[in-house]
C-alpha cells in the first residue's frame, strides 16, 4: 500500500492531463522507483495502488458533487 506521503508527491504525475494512461503509468514507476527502493512485485503494486486511489478519489468527487 502506498503511503500518504509518498501519494502526495505522486499527485503531479497523476494530475497531469497532458499523459494518456500508459506515460502517466510510466512516469509514476520511474518515480517511485527513484524515491524507495521498490523493485518487482512491490513496485508494481505500489504503483497500482496509487492508480486506483487517484481514479476513486476523482469518482467519488463526481459522484458526490451537486449536480
Amino acid at each position: 500500500m502506498i503511503s500518504e506521503t509518498l501519494y502526495q508527491r505522486c499527485l503531479p504525475i497523476l494530475q497531469d492531463q497532458t499523459l494518456d494512461d500508459e506515460d502517466r503509468t510510466e512516469k509514476l514507476e520511474a518515480f517511485i522507483r527513484a524515491e524507495t527502493s521498490a523493485t518487482g512485485k512491490e513496485l508494481e503494486d505500489t504503483v497500482l495502488d496509487a492508480l486506483w486511489r487517484f481514479r476513486k478519489a476523482n469518482s467519488d468527487d463526481l459522484t458526490t458533487s451537486p449536480g
